[in-house]
């Protein structure tokens, strides 16, 4: 297994350059909670740079979760089932998130109440 790895969180060009990447080492992380993310539009946001790469099904897959859960060894269906993990799936259930973007202050702000990030 490779110890190197790409993880991006928008990268045209790089989906581009996939095959001289390498598939088996790309990961696209959308980086919820942090401020430089695409959240909430994140699935969207994915979406549209991979059909614009012209990615196939099976490269969409490895990007967007088995490539981090071989690297992790996790398997994401031991306790969800496929069909519940889906972004439409996910989201409905998902009513009491705060899906809001807020500026970095505000991040601090609620991090350092919640004793996050305090040191």
């Amino acid at each position: 297994m490779s110890t190197s790895w790409l993880c991006y969180i928008t990268d045209p060009s790089g989906l581009l350059l996939r095959d001289r990447i390498g598939l088996d080492i790309i990961a696209w992380e959308c980086d919820y909670p942090h401020t430089d993310t695409t959240w909430p539009e994140s699935p969207e946001f994915a979406w549209k740079e991979l059909q614009d790469a012209g990615c196939a099904d099976d490269e969409i897959d490895k990007i967007t979760w088995q490539n981090a859960c071989r690297f992790f060894d996790w398997d994401p269906f031991k306790h969800t089932a496929k069909d519940d993990a889906t972004v439409g799936a996910l989201r409905s259930r998902a009513t009491d998130v705060d899906v809001t973007r807020m500026p970095r202050a505000e991040w601090k702000k609620r991090n350092e109440a919640a004793g996050i990030g305090v040191f």
